[in-house]
C-alpha cells in the first residue's frame, strides 16, 4: 500500500479536525518534534487566542482548545491548496465570530511542513490588524458606556434629579417586574417613559424605603457596546422590612442617551422578606405550636437551612442536650427531641419579645428538672435571624453552669 502524499495527509487531518476527532488529528503530527507558529496580538481579549503557544503536542492541543472556545466560524472556505517539496500551502477565507462579540471576515495562509509523512511544523500567516481595530473600537465604546453609567449612578446617589433626566432619552423605557400584590405594586409597576417616568419611579422608591445606610453600585460592567449591568448594594428598610441585598439593573444606551432602564430583581424573593412585626408573629406561632406539641406546625416557621447553636458542655449528662447540632430541619428536630428526653419543663413564660431589622429577640423564664434533678428558675435568650419569612438561625443563650453544677 502506497504512502499518502502530503496533501492527502493534510486533507485527512483537516477532515478529522472538522469532526472534532482530536485523537486522529494528533496521529498526523510528529509526536516529538511538532511546533506551531501562529499570529500574536497584544489587544485584549485577542491575546488569549493569538499568542505564542508551547511547542509540542500539548501546545497544539492548547491552541485547539482556545480556537474552539473563542472562535465560532460561520463559514470557512478553502480557496487554495498546493504543495511544494516538504510543504503544503492552504489559503482560507473565514467568516468568524470572535469571543461572542465581534464578527469579522479574514483570510489566512497556513504552511504545513512534513517529514516522513508527519506534520512537524505549522505556520499561520495573516493580517489581524482589522480585527484588532474592531476590538479596540469595541473597548472604546464599552468604556464610554461604563463612564455614562458612572455619571448616572453619581447623579442618582446625589439625588440630582435634573442631572439624571438630562441623561435619559425622552422616550426612555422603565422596565420593572410587576405585581398586583400590595404594597409591592406601588413600586413594581409600569411607569411612563422619559423624565416623567423617572420622577414617578423616584417618588415611589422614596415612599417605600427608609433608613437607608447603603445604596451604591458594588459591581458594574459593559456587557456590550450599548448595555451595562450593575449590581447595587441596598441596606435599609423597604416595604417595612429590613433588607440587605443586591439589586441588579441593566441600562441600554443609544447615541449617548439611556433608552432603557430595566430592573432584573427576583420579585418573589423581594416579596418573601418580612417585617419585624411579621417575624415576631411567625416566632409566636412556632412557639405556641411547640408548647402544644404540634411539631409539624412548629417547623413551619423554620427555614430548611436553619441552624440552631447552643452552649456546648463537656459534663455528663448535660452534653446530651448542649452540643453541636447539624444544619437544617434535621438538627432542629434533634434538638427538640433531645430537649424532651432530658428536660421536664414544668413552667415557662415569655418574658420579653422584640424585633430589630431581620432579627427577633425572645427571653424565657423557666423552671423544671433536667435528668430528674430540680433546676432553679432560669432565663434563656433566643436570638433568631430570619430569611424569606422563616427562622434561618437560632442562638440559644443561657448559663448552663447552673445545670452542670448539679452533676459536678
Amino acid at each position: 500500500m502506497s504512502q499518502m502524499t502530503n496533501i492527502e495527509t493534510f486533507q485527512a487531518m483537516f477532515a478529522a479536525w472538522g469532526k472534532k476527532d482530536m485523537g486522529k488529528v494528533v496521529s498526523f503530527l510528529d509526536q516529538k518534534n511538532f511546533t506551531f507558529n501562529g499570529l500574536c496580538s497584544d489587544v485584549t481579549p485577542l491575546n488569549k487566542l493569538f499568542k505564542k503557544f508551547p511547542d509540542g503536542i500539548d501546545g497544539g492541543r492548547q491552541w485547539n482548545e482556545a480556537s474552539t472556545l473563542y472562535r465560532k466560524p460561520f463559514n470557512m472556505e478553502l480557496v487554495h491548496l498546493s504543495e511544494s517539496s516538504d510543504k503544503v500551502y492552504t489559503h482560507f477565507l473565514m467568516d468568524v465570530l470572535y469571543f461572542d462579540s465581534v464578527r469579522c471576515e479574514m483570510e489566512f495562509v497556513n504552511v504545513f511542513t512534513f517529514k516522513n509523512g508527519k506534520v512537524t511544523h505549522i505556520q499561520t500567516i495573516g493580517d489581524i490588524t482589522p480585527l484588532e481595530k474592531l476590538f479596540k473600537e469595541q473597548a472604546r465604546q464599552k468604556a464610554t458606556a461604563v463612564s455614562m453609567f458612572e455619571d448616572l449612578a453619581k447623579k442618582f446617589q446625589e439625588q440630582d434629579v435634573h442631572g439624571v433626566i438630562a441623561l435619559l432619552h425622552p422616550e426612555c423605557e422603565w422596565k420593572m417586574p410587576k405585581t398586583d400584590k400590595a404594597p409591592f405594586n406601588t413600586f413594581y409597576r409600569d411607569f411612563p417613559q422619559g423624565g416623567q417616568g423617572f420622577l414617578e419611579w423616584f417618588a415611589a422608591f422614596g415612599a417605600n424605603t427608609k433608613d437607608i445606610t447603603c445604596l451604591e453600585p458594588v459591581r458594574y460592567t459593559a456587557v456590550n457596546t450599548s448595555q451595562t449591568i450593575s449590581e447595587w448594594k441596598f441596606v435599609g428598610y423597604q416595604f417595612g422590612a429590613y433588607r440587605e441585598y443586591i439589586s441588579t439593573w441593566k441600562h441600554t444606551l443609544v447615541d449617548g442617551k439611556f433608552t432603557v432602564v430595566q430592573c432584573l430583581d427576583n420579585l418573589d424573593e423581594i416579596m418573601a422578606v418580612t417585617t419585624p412585626e411579621q417575624n415576631m408573629a411567625t416566632f409566636k406561632n412556632s412557639f405556641l405550636a411547640w408548647a402544644q406539641e404540634d411539631i409539624e406546625g412548629c417547623m413551619k416557621g423554620f427555614h430548611e437551612n436553619v441552624q440552631i447553636t447552643t452552649p456546648v458542655s463537656t459534663v455528663e449528662p448535660v452534653n446530651k442536650l448542649y452540643k453541636k447540632y447539624p444544619q437544617g430541619h434535621e438538627g432542629m428536630l434533634a434538638w427538640i427531641a433531645t430537649l424532651a428526653e432530658t428536660t421536664e419543663i414544668q413552667d415557662t413564660k415569655m418574658k420579653d419579645l422584640s424585633a430589630d431589622k431581620d432579627t427577633v429577640f425572645a427571653t424565657f423564664v423557666s423552671n423544671g428538672t433536667f435528668q430528674g434533678k430540680k433546676v432553679p428558675e432560669y432565663e434563656t435568650q433566643w436570638v433568631c435571624k430570619f430569611k424569606d419569612g422563616k427562622v434561618i438561625s437560632i442562638r440559644v443563650l443561657r448559663d448552663i453552669s447552673i445545670i452542670e453544677n448539679l452533676f459536678a
